[in-house]
């Protein structure tokens, strides 16, 4: 015949300890797991928005070689597809008059904008820089 040991001893857990283990961890995962969500959204917004002003800085450097080969500054409009449609608009135009620096000669105020529709909502990142075009000088024949 087989004999078996008693098996309540008393050494064992609780099913209320059990179930307060189980409750604290579920607590802790989802504390962790909704950090990591903010956290992820955080680094999708930031990785956004660094693609496009990289755009931008590629559409400045692209205007720069047009006025490099004397095409003038011209208005310009383009869509990106890739990897998320992107809406690019460069403009440059002399300094208004009632601007502080209308006293100085020969200042454009360059503009490039960026448009695209993010995780959440539509978002815009604009670039301004101010450019210092000295008159050409005519070449005089001797």
């Amino acid at each position: 015949m087989i004999h078996f040991k008693n098996l309540n001893n008393g050494d064992g857990f609780t099913f209320i300890e059990v179930s307060l283990a189980v409750l604290m961890l579920g607590i802790m995962l989802t504390a962790a797991l909704g950090l990591q969500n903010s956290s992820f959204t955080t680094i999708v917004k930031y990785s956004e928005r660094l693609r496009s002003v990289l755009m931008l800085k590629n559409v400045l450097f692209d205007a720069a070689y047009a006025r490099a080969q004397n095409k003038g500054y011209a208005q310009e409009e383009k869509k990106v597809t890739e990897p998320i449609e992107t809406s690019l608009r460069y403009s440059a135009q002399k300094v208004p008059q009632n601007s502080s620096l209308a006293s100085f000669a020969d200042i454009f105020i360059e503009k490039a904008d960026a448009t695209w529709s993010g995780v959440i909502r539509q978002n815009k990142e604009t670039l301004i820089t101010f450019l210092y075009q000295p008159p050409k000088k005519e070449e005089t024949k001797a």
